[in-house]
């Protein structure tokens, strides 16, 4: 996991360097003899790279909103070229959009780094409620939310893994009455969406999400000696994870 997690760091950061020499060579004119006709907009190229950075590395991670959106943009960065000019920007998010949720609809589980435990396929059809798991035993918990709004209520008193996968939602976890094993890993597949863990204060955490565009931010302040130990895994791409103390 680590070295996965330095391999994604040392890629997004070869693109932004890459990006900053883009920038400096248009400015110092380098890029204006390339030809005659050619007129280089150097964010243009900048939104170009990124924009198929995130193409890839979407591709890798079998993510099926990082891979359409991103198309997307740059259909309307290069409208022109393309003859598409005639499609206003909304349309083509629009179709995106839908072209979203028709495949999300078709693979369910296209994209997950992770299988569904048995137990737990019914909770794909009730994201966008509030499930309290009182009397929850389960080892294993699977919660997905797709374009939707999820808040759980763990109350497992052994838990040893819990796989999250929030696509352009938002999904809150409370752990406040749950029980780790004890050391327990959280999988986190966050895509251009918001994750918030509600967990307690006396809880040790160790933070190993790869970050892609995203941020992670803490609320509250941890207290005592830890007692139980939960492994923070995954990725976040263009989204927010938020960890509140309780």
């Amino acid at each position: 996991m680590r070295n996965r997690r330095q391999r994604g760091n040392a890629f997004w950061g070869s693109i932004f360097i890459l990006a900053a020499i883009v920038l400096v060579t248009k400015e110092l004119g380098w890029l204006d003899g390339l030809g005659p006709g050619w007129v280089i907009n150097p964010w243009s190229l900048i939104a170009t790279l990124l924009l198929g950075a995130l193409i890839i590395a979407s591709l890798a991670h079998r993510s099926l909103i990082g891979t359409i959106f991103p198309i997307a943009f740059l259909a309307i960065l290069y409208s022109r070229p393309l003859g598409i000019e005639s499609l206003v920007p909304w349309t083509i998010l629009g179709a995106a959009f839908l072209l979203t949720i028709g495949f999300a609809i078709l693979r369910p589980h296209y994209g997950h780094p992770w299988h569904y435990h048995h137990h737990h396929d019914q909770y794909m059809e009730e994201q966008t409620f509030v499930y309290d798991e009182t009397g929850q035993t389960d080892e294993i918990i699977n919660i997905s939310t797709q374009m939707g709004n999820t808040v759980r209520y763990l109350q497992a008193q052994n838990i040893k893994v819990v796989n999250v996968a929030n696509n352009m939602g938002t999904t809150k976890i409370y752990f406040d009455h749950a029980q780790l094993a004890e050391t327990a890993t959280l999988n986190l597949d966050n895509m251009m969406g918001t994750v918030e863990l509600y967990l307690p204060a006396e809880w040790k955490i160790d933070n190993e999400i790869n970050l892609v565009l995203s941020t992670i931010s803490e609320r509250g302040m941890r207290r005592g000696q830890p007692s139980q130990v939960l492994r923070l895994q995954g990725r976040s791409s263009v989204g927010n994870v938020v960890i509140v103390y309780i």
